[in-house]
């Protein structure tokens, strides 16, 4: 298909005020939500279709009587454009191989592993240091078990807001002892 017109630079807003709804509606269309790590990337590969949409339809979709088809034509682009990016981004994903983390041991020095362990294990009870006995419990818990809220509420036999409460008391427990100058964890 060959390029009936070029979008200038000064009509760039009118036709992203008018139609950039159509990429946010072939998101939602897809169930692509918001939070989604490559929403932001999916957005632009359909704002760039929206554009060579208008580069390629025959009418002039500023044109009310065009306005119609130019949606339907553009939302087919825009889907099929978000599409080839989502297989091209599974295929990618697919042909990465998975590091086998029993490969770590075999890979480095002994001194080396037990030094780093030994680091680890040093580190974890200074951030544990601070803590009463249920708040180290449920550290543990949460990261070295990696319990979920749920399954750790019923071990302890209380209600999940209980555990949640308790978890919020450890982040501004940990951020004060860890970086008591500003209070927060950068």
């Amino acid at each position: 298909m060959e390029i009936h017109r070029k979008l200038k630079t000064e009509n760039e807003l009118a036709f992203f005020d008018q139609y950039e709804g159509v990429v946010f509606g072939v998101l939602k269309q897809l169930t692509i939500h918001p939070l989604s790590a490559y929403y932001d990337d999916l957005t632009q590969i359909g704002r760039l279709k929206l554009v060579e949409s208008y580069e390629k339809f025959p009418d002039d979709p500023f044109d009310e009587e065009n306005r119609g088809r130019f949606v339907g034509y553009a939302f087919t682009k825009i889907r099929w454009g978000i599409i080839d990016e989502i297989r091209t981004q599974n295929l990618r994903t697919e042909r990465e191989q998975i590091w086998d983390e029993s490969f770590d041991y075999t890979l480095t020095d002994s001194d080396d592993c037990l030094l780093e362990s030994a680091l680890e294990n040093e580190w974890l009870h200074e951030v544990l240091a601070p803590l009463n006995e249920k708040e180290k419990r449920l550290v543990i818990d949460l990261c070295i078990y990696n319990m979920t809220i749920t399954a750790i509420a019923k071990k302890e036999g209380v209600s999940r807001k209980t555990i949640y409460q308790r978890r919020n008391h450890i982040k501004q427990k940990l951020q004060k002892t860890m970086y008591p100058a500003k209070g927060v964890i950068k």
